[in-house]
């Protein structure tokens, strides 16, 4: 289910807004979807398997299409132990986090999350933007 949330994103925009929409879509499918988000990563099957983590079916390769089509167009700067899959790591960690305290501890907080989502995911794409 995430995955098809995921993969209705348009690709045709650049990198970096592709990558902002793809974690704004992740959030927004765990809003949508609380209990079953929180099933999916408060029960993961053990040992996690790496293979189940990038077949067609997972919503991992969307992630790692989205960094590596960045790296390729020359946006995304890997350096020295940070490529691909760390920065695939780091993008996932953000928006997990930020979905996770959204549909849990932080559920009716009044700050404007929609604003603050999009400005975090903005400036989490400048970073990768670095080298």
């Amino acid at each position: 289910m995430l995955r098809d949330h995921l993969l209705l994103i348009d690709q045709g925009s650049s990198p970096a807004e592709y990558l902002r929409t793809l974690g704004l879509a992740y959030i927004e499918f765990a809003l949508s979807n609380p209990d079953y988000y929180q099933l999916m990563f408060t029960h993961p099957p053990i040992p996690v398997q790496a293979e189940r983590m990038v077949s067609e079916s997972s919503s991992y390769p969307v992630l790692l299409h989205a960094i590596q089509r960045g790296i390729e167009a020359g946006v995304f700067k890997p350096r020295e132990g940070f490529g691909l899959q760390e920065m695939a790591y780091a993008a996932w960690a953000m928006v997990h986090g930020i979905a996770m305290l959204r549909i849990t501890y932080l559920k009716g907080f009044p700050i404007p999350f929609e604003s603050v989502d999009r400005e975090s995911l903005s400036a989490f794409g400048r970073g990768l933007q670095t080298g």
